[in-house]
């Protein structure tokens, strides 16, 4: 339904402006104090190369001294809600957290392979070797488990129509 939905909306989808890319959130100013120590950790100690792209929503967007900062580490900000993307959003009213955002961020990157680190991501060195690796070239995607596991009364297994399976979340 979301690509009917979005081959009805654009008759042409843009081309991708590279390759392999890190994609990170910054939704708030918490989100963006650790978006940015994780870019200065891959630029200055990791020496990771991978462009890098940090998205927010219009209402949430960097001040100057922030995205001259990001522009210093090489890491673009990029605005959710600007119209010419594949699928721009707006602040969900009725949501605190905005985890909507981490999605549109991957579907709306220029990258055609993309990294997805959270806010709450570490790297403990230089991830660009991971896009090599055997199990992300014979499946296309990795995941690691998440800190919490998913409860019970998720919807997702409803919307499954799955039981509910006592495992750990994805990142």
């Amino acid at each position: 339904m979301l690509i009917n939905n979005l081959a009805s909306r654009h008759t042409e989808v843009p081309a991708f402006t590279g390759d392999r890319g890190i994609v990170l959130v910054a939704g708030n100013k918490d989100t963006l104090a650790r978006t940015l120590t994780t870019i200065r950790l891959l630029r200055n100690e990791y020496h990771c190369m991978l462009p890098i792209e940090v998205w927010h929503l219009h209402d949430e967007q960097p001040d100057a001294n922030i995205k001259q900062e990001l522009e210093k580490l090489d890491a673009h900000a990029r605005d959710l809600s600007n119209l010419d993307l594949i699928q721009p959003i707006t602040k969900r009213r009725d949501a605190e957290k905005q985890f909507q955002i981490k999605a549109a961020a991957i579907i709306n990157s220029a990258f055609e392979q993309v990294l997805y680190l959270d806010s709450d991501n570490v790297p403990v060195q230089d991830p660009t070797f991971l896009f090599d690796t055997p199990e992300y070239q014979n499946s296309g995607a990795l995941f690691w488990p998440d800190f919490w596991k998913t409860h019970g009364e998720n919807k997702i297994f409803d919307i499954l129509d799955i039981e509910c399976q006592d495992d750990w979340e994805q990142e």
